[in-house]
């Protein structure tokens, strides 16, 4: 192969490339990871299990595709290390050399490199700023449990046309956001959260993506740019999670987000010894946050002048977690809580909700399943 020189390649740059492709990969078994030369530009791509990479850097290069592959994380470590602009890189029969005006670095080519695949790309153009703000309240309801991947996925369901559901649950808590987008798709499709969760992180620079479900090949496409990922769609039964939306209420509470936030984490103090549960003692417009009682106990915060018609004593135990999960999730400085019964599902919603107003109107929903106690 005759030697070939690519020269002024911004150091900064690849080495993000390559630090994208790194994160978005962690976790899984990397079946390949390419260089490519091809039509004025250096293609970066790799594919693992089930997700698939692929980003370029323009360069001066108008020759035949070349397809080549060498140690990527050694190549990254390398280019951490330099301090100038640019460098250069020379790609030989069993080598590439990448220097700049102090360092030169040599790495060896990968042999038996096979075919480099075409990654699709996205097809329904969305605003970076909105899909993200539509994932950031569903992400962290998602199970963490490998044994039970379907519930560590998103579903996303067409309502409408131009309305889109997007529901994630672990069992324990549910999240849904509802937006006015038509992603192209004809019935729910399973993503895996944690291919969710990376993208957005690689791909918010652009002010627009590009989202695609390929139903033959069961994979779902975000694009923007110079970047495109890839991950397989989940298969399996989704938990009928239409059976715990709060559509009803006999109780409507509006608390300050930070009042409850401190009072939570003064309780969490004591509530490490007993699951991390906070029991809510609701009366006369009040509220009394304490650890599931012991003998003796009496730690707790009293909140008072609570925004609330009920007349009723409730007793509600949570997660202490899932609250605070819930409140970081939101920007509003008050939220309003549902409750039918206080053993039935809780929802809650951002800001201060009126007791006429529908939940199908609502952009974000979550809901928490109380704690049955015996004290």
């Amino acid at each position: 192969m005759t030697t070939i020189n690519i020269s002024s390649i911004e150091t900064k740059k690849l080495s993000l490339v390559l630090s994208d492709l790194r994160r978005f990969l962690i976790g899984q078994k990397t079946h390949k990871e390419l260089l490519s030369l091809k039509d004025d530009k250096i293609i970066v791509s790799a594919q693992g299990e089930t997700r698939e990479f692929e980003s370029f850097l323009p360069v001066q290069y108008k020759g035949e595709e070349i397809i080549f592959s060498t140690d990527i994380k050694k190549l990254y470590d390398f280019l951490q290390t330099l301090q100038e602009d640019y460098i250069s890189i020379e790609i030989g029969d069993q080598k590439i050399k990448i220097k700049n005006k102090q360092a030169t670095g040599v790495f060896p080519l990968t042999k038996e490199i096979g075919e480099k695949t075409e990654l699709k790309k996205g097809s329904i153009k969305i605003s970076t700023k909105i899909f993200a703000s539509a994932l950031s309240p569903v992400l962290f309801a998602c199970s963490q449990d490998t044994a039970r991947p379907v519930l560590s996925s998103i579903n996303f369901i067409p309502l409408t046309q131009d309305n889109t559901r997007i529901v994630a649950t672990d069992g324990f808590r549910l999240s849904l956001v509802q937006i006015t987008q038509n992603l192209g798709i004809e019935s729910a499709v399973l993503v895996p959260a944690g291919f969710l969760s990376e993208s957005v992180g690689i791909l918010k620079s652009a002010d627009q993506l590009f989202f695609g479900i390929d139903v033959e090949g069961k994979k779902i496409n975000l694009s923007q740019g110079s970047t495109s990922l890839s991950s397989q769609l989940l298969s399996g039964d989704y938990p009928a999670y239409e059976k715990v939306l709060v559509q009803s209420h006999q109780h409507s509470f509006v608390l300050q987000k930070k009042e409850i936030e401190a009072a939570l984490k003064t309780v969490g103090v004591f509530a490490r010894d007993h699951s991390n549960i906070a029991v809510f003692c609701i009366e006369n417009k009040s509220i009394l946050i304490r650890p599931k009682k012991e003998a003796g106990q009496e730690s707790g915060v009293s909140i008072q002048r609570v925004n609330t018609k009920s007349e009723e004593k409730l007793t509600i135990a949570f997660n202490i977690r899932y609250i605070l999960d819930f409140l970081g999730s939101i920007e509003d400085e008050q939220f309003t809580i549902r409750v039918n019964r206080p053993e039935t599902p809780i929802l809650f919603l951002s800001g201060v909700v009126e007791d006429d107003e529908k939940t199908d109107q609502f952009f974000y929903q979550h809901v928490i399943m109380p704690i049955r106690i015996q004290e």
